[in-house]
């Protein structure tokens, strides 16, 4: 990175002021410039600078990180190489669409934890309890967004968007699993504009199914347990080729219906007040509804999600300054079924009888951040200085009903972090530097347990995986301080291209451990694209 430091050093100001040109466009300023780009509703994709007939950008990159600190489900040796283009383009005076393609492919070594690809999106998790059959896992995503808005009426506009994503998660160490995700939202939405006051709500939908499937390729009479966990670590286990949670390919089954309201206040030409509120309802299943013993639905799940993002922006001179507020809760419960096996006393097929539900877990996630950005002496949308500072703060509560036995926890994890990059422009040459730094910490109870009343003596004590319990209490809540540096160069290729070539390095270094096998964690990551 030292032709970034020599660029800011050695080149006095007349010779590096900024050329006029469209090629400089940052995508991400452009995106930010306008909080309608970002909301649930695509029907403010109108509200995309007029000056802008299109943006857009296109790149590939590969990151490598190693170290010990990270979570339970996480890789200490992973890469990742990927692909991806996102663009607004301008149809017309009245119609704009957005576009974004995203393929990642992911190779983590030693790898065990939850056979789920986002285990904190699940009303419950299958954990492998045994730390000693870690091994190799790969993650492909495909990752693909589609949106529109139409001005129908000069304070009038409608939009929609569909953002699809499909995932296959492989491990190829016994006991094995294979996964195939399929994640869809979809959104329909109106805005309307009454002079200082912009208006708008639209409804959303979504939809994701991942199924998990348990396999074996080595000794078959080693026998490999599975944790059904229900919440904190703590439920049952099950052995691979049992009936079960872990016998065969079933689908975990969810949707949302919601809808979100944006309130815009135009307050002058300088000072700006975006607001958007939305509520999600939440249920699901995992199994199938049949009387079919081989499609037995084992559990329901349902609950709601509320969150209010809001961003106040002050321009004036070619500086931006936003300051941006997030808030977000979410409540889940998940029922267990409980049936029976019922054969047919004529000779028939036998079938599943269901008599009831019983609540096994209640877990409410809540989340804040705030953030402060600067984007100073900027130039077609393309800011010599970026700053940025902010925090965010999480707490999760969760109780696990095992009757009579019972677990709840109550985790606070929080950070705060500081961030500034530099650009240098020489012709055609462009130069940057960022640097950021962060400090985080936590705490709470890991875990309390106790009973609802005497069990009986053949009662089945529900299963502990301390390990997976531990490691994830200690990456959560342990102080860290992360450091990261990144260095960037880009060139005009033609008068409305550019290249662009950018390296980031992270260091994470963990105060004190206990559990985790190591304190430290790197990242390196390289990126090579152009804008247009």
């Amino acid at each position: 990175m030292g032709f970034v430091l020599l660029g800011g050093i050695f080149f006095p100001p007349s010779v590096a002021a900024q050329e006029s040109s469209g090629s400089w466009r940052d995508f991400a300023c452009v995106r930010e410039s306008e909080p309608w780009l970002t909301g649930y509703n695509a029907s403010g994709l109108v509200r995309l600078p007029v000056a802008i007939p299109s943006t857009s950008f296109a790149e590939i990159y590969a990151q490598k990180n190693n170290g010990e600190f990270v979570n339970y489900y996480q890789s200490n040796n992973s890469f990742t190489f990927g692909a991806q283009t996102e663009s607004f383009f301008r149809i017309s005076p009245k119609v704009v669409v957005f576009g974004k393609l995203n393929y990642q492919n992911f190779t983590g070594q030693n790898m065990g934890g939850s056979a789920f690809i986002a285990p904190y999106y699940q009303p419950f998790n299958l954990v492998e309890v045994n730390p000693d059959n870690t091994g190799q896992k790969n993650l492909e995503r495909y990752h693909l967004i589609g949106a529109v808005g139409v001005h129908l009426l000069p304070r009038f506009s409608i939009g929609g968007k569909l953002d699809f994503l499909a995932a296959n998660y492989t491990k190829h160490k016994d006991l094995r699993h294979e996964n195939h995700l399929l994640d869809m939202t979809a959104t329909m939405g109106v805005a309307f504009q009454f002079g200082f006051l912009d208006l708008g709500a639209n409804y959303v939908y979504r939809r994701t199914v991942e199924s998990v499937f348990f396999d074996r390729f080595g000794t078959t009479d080693r026998l490999y347990s599975t944790l059904v966990d229900l919440g904190a670590f703590y439920g049952r286990t099950e052995l691979k080729g049992e009936s079960g949670y872990t016998y065969q390919r079933t689908p975990l089954f969810c949707q949302f219906h919601g809808v979100a309201l944006q309130i815009n206040l135009n307050i002058n030409n300088n000072w700006g007040f975006f607001n958007e509120f939305s509520y999600l309802m939440r249920d699901g299943r995992f199994g199938n509804q049949a009387t079919n013993v081989n499609m037995i639905r084992y559990s329901e799940h349902d609950g709601n999600e509320m969150d209010y993002s809001g961003i106040l922006s002050f321009t004036q001179n070619k500086n931006q300054h936003l300051l941006s507020l997030n808030f977000s809760q979410e409540q889940l419960s998940n029922f267990e079924n409980l049936f029976r096996r019922e054969n047919d006393p004529d000779g028939g097929a036998s079938t599943i009888v269901y008599y009831g539900n019983t609540q096994v877990l209640d877990r409410t996630r809540m989340t804040a951040s705030i953030e402060y950005t600067g984007r100073l002496q900027i130039e077609d949308f393309c800011p010599a200085w970026e700053l940025k500072a902010g925090g965010n703060f999480t707490n999760r509560d969760q109780s696990v009903s095992l009757f009579p036995f019972y677990r709840k926890q109550d985790l606070n994890f929080w950070n705060a972090y500081i961030k500034a990059q530099k650009r240098i422009t020489v012709r055609k040459n462009q130069y940057g530097i960022a640097l950021g730094a962060l400090y985080g910490g936590g705490g709470g109870d890991m875990k309390n347990d106790g009973l609802y009343a005497t069990p009986s003596e053949d009662t089945r004590v529900p299963f502990s995986s301390d390990f997976n319990l531990q490691r994830e209490y200690e990456y959560l809540t342990s102080n860290r301080v992360t450091a990261n540096i990144g260095g960037s160069y880009s060139r005009i290729i033609t008068p409305k291209v550019k290249g662009y070539i950018r390296l980031t390095y992270e260091f994470t270094h963990a105060l004190e451990v206990e559990y985790l096998p190591g304190n430290q964690f790197h990242s390196l990551m390289l990126t090579v694209g152009c804008g247009f």
